[in-house]
């Protein structure tokens, strides 16, 4: 019997050219197909991800996104994914990602941006030269990822992007940032999914702090992750930052923690998100206790009521204030609190040296307040300022004061910011000087809670 000739290569290639394994898929370039495939394919790349990455990955709706982390707990890798989500959310549009430097891009992101594309399996192109990538979507579009220098970010004036990412940017001048991140703002105007997304590992109280902590709203999200949330990291890695770093700056580059990086903070125990009160006013007639600080053209005051808790007297400080002089305190107070100052019930812890003389008149700042219907406690001297500080930094620790931060907004500020200088000393004076919302609270604290076991009655002048 004779054999059948056998066909030749040619002939097989011709016969199957331009074939391809989706061809092949009844339906695979279907759109409800791609839209399934995606779905399929995001899960997978979700499934690598720790808790804190997928929720920086998965928020595609919140304007401003953060994730403030430690050392080692993936902050870059989940940038590199989040260029991706950005550009496959915003199909054929222009975005933009930034380090501080063009040194920190290329040593930084672009090589984790490839690692990781490639093993994911990525349409792109990376141009070194124009330093961007292409990222080819599935719907056949194209999506560009510029790559800028966030400190010299006037060179994206006149682009008009859909989304951008910004790396360490606390490591840029405070300023600086402020300016260059409102002109990014600018240039997000187009795009489906549009979205700024931030990440930095905290260096003190810097520019992620006061946009996300400070200025917080409902256009902005903060993420948090410590360097022990990586379970892939040895742990001598985290030993190694333990024996490197003195414990401050352990709770900044190990726990991710916004911290005081330039001397040891005054208020050590205070910590805004445990010692806040939603409190914003007193009930009708209630005590109320407030804490004033002298100063010529910069008075500053705060004021709250105490409340019981859990068997224990715990003040809620609600409100503060900063005014010209004595008078426009007192005044202030009469309107704040009418039912209270024609009760007699608002009651003032001022700085002592306010009974020898006045900030603004031949009046003693004591004797503007007295007039004014306010009952005034004051010791004959002010208390030694180590203990008034030891006293406050002992209640917050006891959980026994609270404080709106977004009703006091420079009080909350000198509680996290209020440093001692190199002899040991509480900063005074200079164009940051985060003192004297801290006196104020220093009086109130000392004069309401009873400073260094004392009664109202001993050591004060009762007015």
């Amino acid at each position: 019997m004779r054999k059948p000739t056998p066909l030749k290569t040619s002939v097989l290639s011709d016969l199957y050219r331009g074939v391809t394994l989706q061809s092949l898929v009844r339906g695979y370039g279907d759109e409800a197909f791609v839209v399934a495939r995606n779905q399929v394919r995001q899960a997978r790349r979700l499934e690598s991800l720790l808790p804190h990455q997928r929720a920086f990955l998965e928020d595609s709706a919140t304007r401003h996104l953060g994730l403030v982390a430690g050392f080692g707990a993936g902050k870059s890798f989940a940038l590199s994914a989040k260029m991706l989500q950005l550009a496959e959310d915003n199909p054929g549009y222009v975005g933009i990602a930034m380090e501080p430097t063009f040194g920190m891009l290329s040593d930084i992101l672009v090589p984790q941006t490839i690692d990781l594309w490639d093993s994911w399996g990525v349409d792109y192109t990376y141009h070194k030269g124009a330093s961007e990538f292409e990222v080819r979507n599935a719907d056949g579009s194209t999506s560009r990822c510029l790559l800028r220098s966030f400190e010299n970010v006037a060179r994206i004036r006149g682009i008009n992007a859909s989304w951008a990412l910004v790396d360490e940017i606390d490591t840029v001048k405070p300023q600086a940032a402020v300016n260059s991140f409102r002109l990014l703002q600018g240039r997000i105007r187009t795009g489906i999914k549009p979205q700024i997304a931030v990440a930095c590992t905290p260096e003190g109280f810097g520019w992620m702090h006061g946009f996300f902590v400070e200025s917080e709203d409902p256009s902005k999200r903060l993420i948090r992750a410590k360097t022990t949330d990586n379970p892939h990291l040895p742990e001598s890695y985290i030993q190694s930052l333990r024996e490197q770093y003195p414990p401050e700056l352990i709770e900044a580059y190990l726990n991710g923690e916004f911290v005081n990086l330039a001397q040891s903070n005054i208020f050590s125990s205070y910590d805004r998100r445990i010692h806040t009160t939603t409190l914003t006013a007193a009930e009708h007639g209630e005590a109320v206790y407030v804490g004033l600080d002298f100063n010529i053209g910069n008075s500053h005051g705060c004021f709250g009521v105490f409340r019981q808790e859990g068997g224990r007297q715990v003040l809620h400080i609600f409100g503060e204030y900063k005014l010209k002089d004595t008078f426009e305190v007192a005044r202030h107070l009469q309107q704040k609190f009418p039912a209270q100052t024609q009760r007699r019930v608002v009651t003032c812890y001022p700085d002592a040296s306010g009974g020898a003389a006045s900030t603004s008149s031949t009046k003693s700042d004591h004797q503007i307040l007295r007039e004014a219907g306010l009952t005034v406690h004051a010791e004959r001297k002010n208390p030694p300022v180590a203990e008034t500080i030891s006293h406050v930094n002992s209640l917050f620790h006891r959980g026994l004061i609270r404080v709106n931060e977004r009703a006091c907004p420079n009080l909350a500020i000198s509680l996290e910011r209020w440093a001692y200088d190199q002899a040991g000393h509480p900063q005074k004076g200079g164009a940051t000087d985060y003192s004297h919302a801290g006196d104020a609270l220093r009086y109130l604290v000392w004069g309401s809670c009873n400073g260094n076991n004392r009664t109202h009655r001993s050591g004060y002048r009762v007015y």
